[in-house]
């Protein structure tokens, strides 16, 4: 969507699809956040942060993520952290974790933030299906794109956030 506005600018009508019926926690919600272990984490390295800084997201990315600098390695049968073995790694870009939802919400956020005057429509609790990808016989700006949007039923999600896990 931002690759999008800032290449058409209000000209085009975007709309994000959430399945998800409730709007994503801030990345700063500590409350959230705390317990790692419940979340799908993601590890961002060189071309994803090279993205998000061509975009405009990295600050933000920054902030709600965490610089990992190596990796903990463990003999077969240990389990204890004072045990584990550091491994630091030798790149130019240091990659960085966070929970793939606290990502979505540092994205969410920072659209809303920076992009108020964009054409930026936002469906929770929305799927998008796509039909046809238009016909591959003609040029690439008469090729349109058909797709069906529904709305999503789950009985499991009421008014908070459950993660994707």
């Amino acid at each position: 969507a931002i690759m999008l506005t800032q290449k058409y600018g209000p000209t085009y009508n975007i709309a994000l699809c959430e399945r998800r019926t409730v709007i994503p926690p801030s990345p700063s919600d500590s409350t959230i956040w705390s317990d790692v272990a419940k979340f799908y984490l993601l590890g961002i390295g060189h071309r994803g942060q090279s993205a998000l800084h061509k975009f405009g997201v990295y600050d933000d990315f920054v902030k709600a993520s965490v610089a990992v600098e190596g990796r903990y390695d463990w003999q077969p049968g240990q389990t204890k952290k004072e045990e584990g073995r550091i491994t630091l790694s030798n790149k130019d870009v240091t990659s960085r974790v966070l929970a793939r939802d606290k990502l979505v919400g540092a994205l969410y956020y920072h659209i809303l933030e920076h992009y108020t005057n964009s054409n930026i429509d936002f469906l929770f609790g929305y799927e998008l299906q796509p039909l046809s990808f238009g016909d591959e016989n003609v040029s690439e700006d008469d090729g349109l794109v058909s797709v069906q949007f529904s709305k999503c039923v789950d009985s499991k999600e009421k008014s908070q956030y459950v993660t994707s896990q």
